[in-house]
C-alpha cells in the first residue's frame, strides 16, 4: 500500500483546529495545501518495530478498500517522525453524539433516528459483506454531512474476517454498547455489530445508551445476564421502531438478522428506498437536523487557534508525545471541552469512549485478547471462565508485567480456573461501593433539595 514517507505534514497541510481524540491518536481540522480541500487529519503516533505499525496498515488498508458513501473516506496517508498522518473525509456537521448534545432536547425524533439506522445499516451492509467487523457502533462514531448522508467512522477497532469468516476472539470496544458475546469472550461475528446499531438507536431516541448511569465495570457484568433493553416508554415510538430494537437486541447472536437482511425492515425500508434510489445523495430529514444544529455545532466546538497552541511545525513536533499524553480518557472524536464539561454534558460518550490502552495509568484499557485458533464457522466455543480484561482490571497496573505480552501488546487470556475468594471478596466489595455511593447521592440530593426549598421559602417571606 501507498504511504507517503519523503513529505512533510506542515507542507502538506495547514492545521485549523483540533475536533478531538481518536482511538488511536488525534483529529484536527486541516487543509490540503495543493488542492484547497478541506480534511480531517488522524494523525496517530507509532513505532516502526511496533505491533501498533502493523494493526495501523491493516487499518489503512481496510480504509483503501472502502468505496461506500456511508463510509467515511480515506484520502492518503503519510509517515513522519514517529507518526502517521491519515488524511480522511471531512464531516462539518460532527458526529450524531454531537448533535445530542447541541440539541435542546438531548434526543433524535423517531424519523431522524430511522434516517440515521437505514444509513448506518447500509454502511454496515457494505463492510460486512467486504468481510470487515467494525465492533464500535455508536452516535459517536457516526458521522453526518450537510447532504444528509451518515458515515460510519473510526475503523481504529475494525477487524478483517477471512474467506471463511472465522469468528473472532477478541474483546474490544465501548463497554455501554458491546454485545454480550463481546464481553462474555465467546466468539463472535458480524452480528456484534448488529447490537451496538440496537444499542446506538436507544441512545439517539433516549439521549443515552442503556446502563449509562452507572460504571462502566458495573455495566459489563450486567449487560450478559440482563433482558435485552428496550425503550423506556415504548408507547412513545412506533411498533416498528420497538420490533427493529427487539431484532438487534437478540441475546443469541445467531437470532440476530444481517445488516443485509435489515434493509428490508419497515421502520427503515422507506429511507433505504429512497437513499437506493437518489443514488445516496442524502435524506431529507438529516438534512433538515443538520442545517437547525449546524451553528450551535460550530459555536460548541472548541477552536485551537495557532496563537493557543503555537504553528503548525510547533503542532507537528508535538505528535511526537502524543503516546505518552494521557490527558483524556476518552474514545473516539471525544468533545474537547475548556476543563469541564460543557451544560448538559453526556457522561458515557465523553468519560468512556472507545476502550482503548494506552498504557497502565488508563482506568479503561484496551479489551484485547489474543485470536483463538481457527475454527470453522459453525463451531462456537463457549467460555465459562472470567474474561481476560477482567483480571486486568482486578490486578491493577502493578500487574501488567504478568499480563501484557510484550511483543504483541495484547493481554493474555486467563486460565479456565474461578475467582479465587479473594478476588470474588474485593468484586463484591466494589459492588457494595457503588451501591453505597449511589444511596449517599440520593440522600445528600434530597437533603440538599429540602433546605434549598427552605431557604427558598425564607426568602420570599423576607421579600414580603
Amino acid at each position: 500500500m501507498s504511504v507517503a514517507q519523503d513529505k512533510v505534514p506542515n507542507d502538506e497541510y495547514e492545521v485549523l483546529e483540533a475536533l478531538g481524540e481518536g482511538s488511536y491518536g488525534k483529529v484536527f481540522k486541516a487543509m490540503h495545501r495543493r488542492s484547497a480541500r478541506v480534511v480531517a487529519l488522524k494523525v496517530v503516533p507509532v513505532e516502526s518495530d511496533d505491533k501498533d505499525m502493523a494493526d495501523l496498515l491493516k487499518e489503512i488498508k481496510i480504509l483503501q478498500k472502502c468505496q461506500s458513501p456511508y463510509i467515511v473516506q480515506y484520502h492518503g496517508s503519510l509517515l513522519y517522525e514517529g507518526s502517521m498522518w491519515i488524511e480522511m473525509e471531512f464531516c462539518e456537521a460532527g458526529s450524531v453524539a454531537d448533535m445530542l448534545r447541541v440539541s435542546p432536547a438531548g434526543v433524535l425524533s423517531e424519523k431522524e433516528v430511522a434516517a440515521v439506522c437505514a444509513n448506518v445499516v447500509k454502511g454496515l451492509a457494505y463492510l460486512h459483506e467486504q468481510r470487515n467487523i467494525h465492533r464500535d457502533i455508536k452516535a459517536g462514531n457516526v458521522l453526518l454531512s450537510s447532504s444528509g448522508l451518515a458515515k460510519l467512522a473510526d475503523f481504529g477497532v475494525s477487524a478483517q474476517l477471512t474467506n471463511t469468516i472465522n469468528k473472532r476472539k477478541t474483546v474490544i470496544g465501548t463497554p455501554f454498547w458491546m454485545a454480550p458475546e463481546v464481553i462474555q469472550e465467546t466468539q463472535y461475528d458480524c452480528k456484534a455489530d448488529i447490537w451496538s446499531l440496537g444499542i446506538t438507536a436507544i441512545e439517539m431516541a433516549e439521549g443515552d445508551p442503556p446502563l449509562a448511569s452507572m460504571h462502566p465495570m458495573r455495566a459489563i457484568f450486567l449487560i450478559p445476564s440482563r433482558p435485552s433493553p428496550t425503550l423506556k416508554e415504548p408507547a412513545q415510538y412506533s411498533p416498528a421502531f420497538s420490533d427493529f430494537l427487539a431484532l438487534c437486541l437478540k441475546k443469541n447472536a445467531a437470532d440476530r438478522p444481517s445488516a443485509a437482511d435489515l434493509l428490508s425492515h419497515p421502520f427503515i425500508k422507506r429511507d433505504v428506498e429512497r437513499l437506493e434510489a437518489t443514488h445516496a445523495a442524502g435524506l431529507p430529514v438529516l438534512q433538515e437536523l443538520v442545517d437547525r444544529n449546524l451553528e450551535a455545532i460550530s459555536t460548541d466546538r472548541v477552536h485551537i487557534t495557532m496563537t493557543e497552541s503555537g504553528d503548525a511545525s510547533t503542532m507537528v513536533a508535538s505528535t511526537r508525545r502524543m503516546s505518552t499524553d494521557a490527558s483524556s480518557d476518552c474514545g473516539t472524536m471525544v468533545y474537547r471541552g475548556t476543563g469541564s464539561a460543557p451544560s448538559g454534558a453526556r457522561d458515557t460518550t465523553e468519560l468512556y469512549g472507545t476502550v482503548v490502552h494506552r498504557g497502565a495509568s488508563d482506568a479503561f484499557g484496551t479489551m484485547v485478547a489474543k485470536d483463538s485458533p481457527q475454527k470453522p464457522p459453525t463451531q462456537i466455543e463457549r467460555t465459562p471462565a472470567e474474561p481476560s480484561f477482567m483480571k486486568y482490571f482486578r490486578l491493577g497496573s502493578g500487574s501488567d508485567a504478568n499480563l501484557l505480552d510484550a511483543k504483541n501488546s495484547t493481554i493474555r487470556p486467563t486460565s479456565t480456573t474461578v475467582l479465587s475468594a479473594s478476588a470474588k471478596s474485593v468484586t463484591q466489595a466494589l459492588l457494595q461501593l457503588e451501591d453505597k455511593y449511589e444511596k449517599d447521592r440520593v440522600a445528600l440530593e434530597k437533603a440538599y433539595l429540602l433546605e434549598k426549598a427552605q431557604l427558598e421559602a425564607q426568602l420570599a417571606t423576607l421579600m414580603h
